[in-house]
């Protein structure tokens, strides 16, 4: 049999009209880089296309993906927040440890007390923090004696600038098992000035003359805090300023 062009078919023998469709070309593969609107004869091709869940660009209109209107593919997540930048360490707003040059300082009496060393090498050091012109800096103490992170110091105050502080370390770590200066009694490093750090704090700040105990910094493992005098309170231990 002949179908017209038409696709229409009479069959010679029976007046019935018999209707035959003629199957057309496949439509287009859905391109909604070219179109939007129309897919299957007239059909969204976002929606009416599988979605593309490995589509690598998801602001590029592929068919389901996000970035398509009203596209059908799985929405991911939204990316997290960047992490938290870790606070500028070198930048406390604390004038005299921000100093470059009293960093500096801070970072080789730490060095020199052999923090990570067994607790018999470690050595208590400590500098004077002195104020000139150009801003602050550490002039070392004199040590007469040192062990076991102990430390005697000479009250030799430095010839120019004006001493405005002191600094020393504690080379433990917070609840640390340590020995007490005499060797005679073992403990827990609580991380706090100790009764003579604060003597001294008291009796420095007499002998330059102040009206007020002379300001005391410490520096353990844990970071560094500034007391002052026999008060029992503290600034917050704050870090150390790279090292």
């Amino acid at each position: 049999m002949n179908l017209s062009d038409s696709g229409d078919y009479q069959d010679p023998a029976c007046c019935e009209k018999v209707i035959v469709t003629v199957p057309g070309p496949d439509p287009a593969e859905c391109d909604p880089y070219m179109s939007l609107t129309w897919c299957d004869g007239g059909g969204d091709c976002v929606t009416t296309q599988p979605a593309h869940t490995d589509d690598p660009d998801p602001l590029t209109p592929n068919a389901g993906s996000t970035g398509c209107p009203g596209g059908g593919g799985v929405v991911p997540p939204p990316s997290p927040p960047p992490p938290n930048e870790p606070g500028d360490t070198c930048n406390t707003g604390d004038a005299v440890v921000d100093d470059p040059k009293v960093s500096d300082g801070m970072k080789d009496l730490w060095a020199r007390s052999n923090p990570d060393a067994n607790l018999a090498q470690r050595r208590e050091t400590a500098g004077w923090i002195v104020q000139t012109a150009s801003g602050f800096s550490i002039a070392p103490i004199t040590t007469t004696s040192s062990s076991f992170g102990c430390a005697a110091f000479t009250a030799n105050f430095p010839t120019s600038g004006t001493v405005v502080g002191f600094v020393h370390t504690h080379p433990y770590q917070v609840d640390e098992t340590i020995v007490d200066c005499d060797l005679t009694t073992v403990q827990s490093y609580t991380g706090a000035p100790s009764d003579a750090d604060r003597r001294a704090s008291a009796a420095l700040g007499s002998l330059l003359g102040r009206s007020d105990p002379l300001p005391g910094y410490i520096i353990d493992k844990d970071g560094y805090y500034r007391f002052v005098g026999t008060s029992n309170t503290a600034t917050p231990r704050l870090p150390r300023c790279g090292y």
